[in-house]
């Protein structure tokens, strides 16, 4: 038993040495890395699993994405159970020689030359928060919701930005303020990074950091994402998992959780939007005050669309409509019903929409989970990003052996 202890520890040291071992790695910066200059198809690196830290995943860049396998261990290493390996040194000479089931035979390592942010905040912009007005050049119109109007603009010509100017007919500068400085703090890689605000003069501007490729609505139904596959669509869907799971971690609710509010960068890099313009709450439920607050009705969940009570879980219910959107690459939620059809769907006991044509089955049962009426039965949003990896891992197994596809499937990266 010792002997082998030791050997086991002998090949673990050979493996931390070589250029495809990224230990520690994520998913999303293993994606962000493989999809950069120089990487091509083929290029690969092995990391640990981050749903279950003893087993190993395998990404692989292929066609302009990355595809994810799962490399079980149960004594020996393997990916298919009919080529087991005793090393991942093994593992890995073995499909450079062939795909051997996978997309593509491995090629070269994985060369990371990313550089990592240790801030969210551009330098220029980071030591100041109330940002002079006329610093600010306000170019094209990005687009306009709820709140007001967005434009790209330039801060003192240096620094890409994004500003939003504030309808602030019925808003309270010191509780504005109060709640900018809390988004300021709210940080996290999939939400959009606050840089300042300007608020001396009306209208108020909010301003942050600017995504290329716009918002994620438009970006499906007009954009590059049009030719996305499923396998993009459901990283993106992952992606805003896991940023919501981190406001539902702070306790705060969106309201507004739709694909309008999702803002795209490179290489299909999802950020949440508009999320420091709901409340930071203190208790589980928010109850908006006044009864004129503007609901988007086809995004919002039975209990805050009627009884205006919002919470994660309402926030929940709007991720399975944005997932609908995803799915269909941005088509409106309830096509072709009026608002009053559409709150009778959403009182009836029922999941509110069908399958859509384009809907994997595992994609549409997740949706379903979000639709429960009753809010404590839905998922929190941790769950559903686990659940979500696991599609994106069904679906790169491509051996002809369907039970080496079911033991595949035991092990989420």
């Amino acid at each position: 038993m010792w002997g082998y202890e030791v050997a086991e520890n002998f090949l673990f040291m050979q493996v931390t040495f070589c250029r495809w071992y990224y230990g520690d790695a994520t998913r999303r910066e293993a994606e962000n890395w493989l999809l950069s200059t120089p990487n091509n198809d083929g290029s690969f690196l092995i990391r640990k699993s981050q749903l279950d830290y003893e087993q190993y995943a395998l990404s692989i860049h292929f066609r302009d994405d990355v595809r994810h396998y799962r490399i079980v261990k149960k004594g020996d290493l393997f990916i298919n159970p009919s080529h087991r390996f005793g090393s991942l040194l093994e593992l890995v000479e073995f499909y450079q020689e062939a795909a051997n089931g996978l997309v593509v035979k491995l090629a070269s390592p994985c060369i990371n030359v990313q550089v990592p942010q240790t801030s969210g905040v551009p330098q220029v912009v980071a030591d100041e928060w109330e940002i002079e007005r006329n610093f600010l050049e306000l170019g094209e119109v990005l687009g306009e919701g709820n709140f007001g109007k967005v434009y790209k603009a330039l801060w003192k010509g240096k620094v890409e930005v994004a500003v939003k100017t504030l309808k602030t007919d019925n808003m309270d500068k010191a509780e504005f303020l109060t709640e900018a400085q809390r988004m300021k703090e709210i940080r996290h890689h999939n939400l959009v990074r606050l840089y300042g605000v300007c608020t001396r003069n009306q209208p108020f501007y909010i301003v942050t950091e600017y995504l290329c490729n716009g918002n994620l609505k438009v970006y499906l139904s007009e954009g590059a994402g049009k030719e996305c596959g499923q396998v993009t669509l459901t990283n993106i869907s992952t992606q805003i998992a896991e940023g919501m799971t981190y406001l539902e971690e702070k306790k705060y609710v969106h309201r507004d959780l739709a694909a309008r509010n999702i803002l795209v960068g490179r290489n299909n890099e999802c950020r949440i939007a508009d999320f420091g313009l709901s409340r930071l709450t203190q208790d589980d439920e928010y109850s908006p005050k006044g009864s004129g607050a503007k609901i988007p009705t086809r995004w919002t969940a039975p209990e805050a669309l009627f009884n205006h009570k919002f919470s994660s879980k309402s926030d929940v219910w709007s991720f399975g409509i944005l997932l609908h959107e995803i799915i269909s690459k941005g088509e409106i939620p309830y096509p072709g019903m009026t608002k009053d059809e559409v709150k009778k769907v959403i009182r009836g006991p029922g999941p509110p929409m069908r399958q859509h044509p384009n809907c994997p089955d595992r994609f549409y049962e997740i949706m379903q989970m979000c639709w429960r009426q009753d809010p404590k039965e839905r998922p929190t949003f941790y769950q559903l990003q686990c659940d979500l990896d696991q599609i994106t891992d069904y679906g790169q197994v491509s051996y002809e052996n369907a039970d080496a596809d079911r033991t595949n499937q035991a092990f989420q990266p």
